[in-house]
């Protein structure tokens, strides 16, 4: 795999999750030093008439940066009960797996990174090369991810009742399941697609 050529202008940015599904550590981490810049740069780029797209706790920073007010957007499903309490003029849909508010589109978890890229493929290039790369990668087209909700038990995020099953305690982080993406494999598939058809499409990493 090569790198991308450097004179690639960078329109498009897309953000895996952070690695947090507690929202009580959520805050924390948006307060951590690399947050700062990263916020700053987020609202240079979309000033600048770019496109951002987010997914899973992502989108947490796209609502720190201030740039959501307003607009439709998705996350977690387990997340979306805080992003409504502390964002009320958002339209906060998590049935969803993707979103598109042009600049910005947001995503929903763990996997739903994967729905992310074939989507901006689709848009960007084609639905033919996204339909190839979802044939390649064994991926099937998901439009919602409400079919994937569990309702069992308090709930890992929140507190209220919707919680994660499969003998996940509330005090076990998300992360096993939603907030840590394996998004090494996901950036490497997306690099080798922008690669093969020149698209300047750049990821910025953060470790889970």
């Amino acid at each position: 795999m090569e790198p991308l050529e450097h004179d690639v202008q960078d329109n498009s940015w897309v953000i895996p999750g952070i690695g947090v599904g507690d929202v009580g550590v959520l805050q924390q981490r948006l307060e951590e030093p690399w947050a700062s810049p990263l916020l700053s740069a987020l609202n240079t780029h979309v000033a600048s008439d770019k496109e951002i797209a987010a997914s899973c706790s992502a989108v947490f920073l796209l609502h720190a940066a201030g740039l959501l007010e307003g607009r439709r957007v998705t996350t977690s499903w387990w997340l979306a009960p805080h992003l409504r309490k502390i964002a009320p003029g958002y339209r906060v849909d998590p049935d969803f797996m993707v979103l598109a508010d042009p600049p910005l589109t947001t995503a929903g978890a763990a996997f739903a990174q994967t729905d992310l890229m074939l989507h901006l493929l689709r848009r960007r290039l084609s639905p033919e090369i996204a339909g190839s790369v979802s044939k390649a990668l064994l991926l099937d087209r998901r439009q919602l991810q409400s079919p994937f909700v569990i309702v069992l038990g308090r709930c890992l995020a929140c507190g209220g009742s919707a919680g994660i099953a499969a003998g996940f305690s509330c005090s076990n982080p998300v992360g096993v399941l939603g907030g840590c993406v394996p998004h090494a494999l996901i950036s490497s598939g997306i690099r080798i697609s922008a690669r093969l058809v020149n698209v300047p499409l750049a990821i910025l990493d953060q470790p889970c």
